[in-house]
């Protein structure tokens, strides 16, 4: 449609009629209507799930000069979205447990395998024998799938993101498990009603230094919020979604020590 106008004078405003001109900067197709494109039918086990990175001193981010130890980093685009600084804030959608199993091999853990943890097995012994008798370690892992509020405020759309809790983090991913699992439901309200602060403190011990995180529940989830969280929660519940980085094999490629955080 042509858009009418009336070249102001100096001191009169620029008149337009029944469209708005865009900004020339605007990048092309940033405000076409979504209407016009249709509806895609894309498979949802075609989403890449994203996870939260958090920078270490072992991280390759870090070593290549890309990030500082203690960011939160985007595996999807290697952004960063928060720090020890800047806590991140969450709104949970579903957490779930398993055991990683490492075999050691000269006092280093090389990833072994992933088994589901259940009430069944949650006291399985840490530290055990192989039936070659090679010495064996499993450490509890725990996965929240969340909202990040910030970045759908920023316009980047709500897709949410992967958080992993283990060893000396693992106190954060259990607290967040609590009030998910046993405080809303007490009080009739969903896993996803509460948002949580994700902080991370720097700590220092024989073998070096650490990002541990911490978590804190800071407000009621907005409606929008907790509908989008069911929205992907049905998605994720029904093993239709792929995790983007695969932190397990992460640990195969790069092994650490048997003391590391």
């Amino acid at each position: 449609m042509q858009v009418s106008t009336v070249k102001e004078k100096k001191g009169q405003k620029r008149m337009q009629t029944n469209q708005v001109v865009p900004k020339a900067s605007a990048p092309i197709g940033s405000h076409t209507p979504m209407s016009e494109w249709g509806k895609a039918e894309v498979p949802s086990n075609m989403f890449l799930i994203p996870k939260v990175l958090v920078m270490q001193l072992t991280s390759e981010l870090v070593k290549n000069n890309k990030a500082l130890f203690g960011d939160f980093v985007s595996s999807m685009d290697e952004a960063k979205i928060g720090s020890c600084a800047d806590p991140l804030e969450i709104v949970p959608i579903y957490m779930h447990f398993m055991w990683c199993e490492y075999d050691i091999v000269k006092n280093k853990k090389e990833f072994k395998q992933i088994v589901p943890l259940t009430p069944l097995n949650q006291n399985l012994p840490r530290k055990y024998k192989n039936a070659d008798g090679s010495p064996g370690e499993r450490d509890e892992l725990a996965q929240l799938y969340c909202l990040l509020p910030k970045l759908i405020k920023e316009g980047k759309g709500s897709m949410p993101y992967v958080l992993s809790f283990r060893s000396t983090s693992m106190i954060a991913g259990r607290k967040i498990s609590t009030q998910m699992y046993c405080y809303n439901p007490d009080m009739g309200r969903s896993p996803a009603s509460r948002a949580f602060d994700i902080i991370g403190a720097r700590k220092d011990g024989d073998k070096g230094s650490w990002i541990q995180l911490d978590s804190k529940p800071t407000r009621d989830a907005s409606v929008a919020e907790e509908q989008e969280a069911l929205k992907w929660f049905k998605i994720i519940i029904a093993g239709q979604t792929k995790v983007e980085h695969d932190e397990h094999s992460e640990n195969s490629r790069q092994e650490k020590e048997v003391s590391d955080y």
